[in-house]
């Protein structure tokens, strides 16, 4: 913004009445001269006792929200909370087993009385902290997968689908029901082993091919059944 030379070097408050120089008044884009009519600490104080009123608090609190929605400010108060966090872990744990002995009670009482909102709060936090997902992701995948396991296609309306990740890259890969991906997870930790198993069988590879020949003759059906 380009220096006015045509104003006065001195200027008189509108608020507080006294003749100060003009540096000590703030810009003003609205008056026709450019420079506010009160002086910057009086402007402080007005805007101060402002937002005191119901209309300042109003104005205040949605500014506040619009603020915390932009992506930019979300990722800022993420990093700063999470080094606070880690630069404060022992103080910040032992102020929350004070507070859970001293509230423990309330805190009960707040649970059985709010069991849904609880119970899902804890699986919002839940799935960002494990997953990097929040709810509304895991519902687009449900949706995707036609609320069936990816394995085995079969329905899970006892329970929610399980978040099948890969535990080397932690990349998620899909929904699967409690049994698949029980299994699953068994099946890539012994997955070398089986893989041997299932091309030298024991029977064979400790010279018993009678055994596996005898097994197999009594799974075939004979010619007069």
């Amino acid at each position: 913004m380009p220096v006015r030379t045509d104003l006065p070097s001195l200027k008189r408050c509108w608020h507080c009445k006294t003749v100060k120089a003009i540096s000590d008044f703030g810009s003003n884009k609205a008056n026709p001269k450019g420079i506010n009519k009160v002086c910057r600490p009086c402007a402080v104080k007005l805007a101060l006792k402002w937002s005191k009123t119901p209309k300042g608090r109003a104005y205040h609190n949605e500014s506040a929200r619009r603020r915390r929605t932009l992506p930019e400010v979300k990722e800022y108060q993420r990093q700063f909370y999470k080094k606070w966090r880690i630069e404060n872990a022992e103080s910040k744990r032992a102020y929350d087993k004070q507070y859970h002995i001293a509230h423990r009670e309330e805190m009960k009482e707040y649970r059985m009385a709010n069991r849904e909102h609880v119970k899902n709060v804890q699986r919002r936090h839940a799935l960002r902290k494990f997953y990097g997902m929040t709810p509304e992701t895991y519902q687009e995948m449900l949706v995707a997968q036609r609320g069936r396991c990816a394995i085995c296609l079969r329905e899970e309306n006892s329970r929610h689908m399980g978040v099948d990740h890969d535990h080397a890259s932690g990349r998620v890969r899909g929904l699967l029901c409690a049994g698949c991906n029980l299994k699953l997870g068994w099946y890539e930790k012994y997955r070398g082993a089986v893989t041997q198993y299932l091309s030298v069988p024991p029977a064979v590879a400790f010279g018993f091919p009678a055994v596996a020949e005898a097994l197999k003759d009594a799974r075939t059906p004979s010619p007069e059944a």
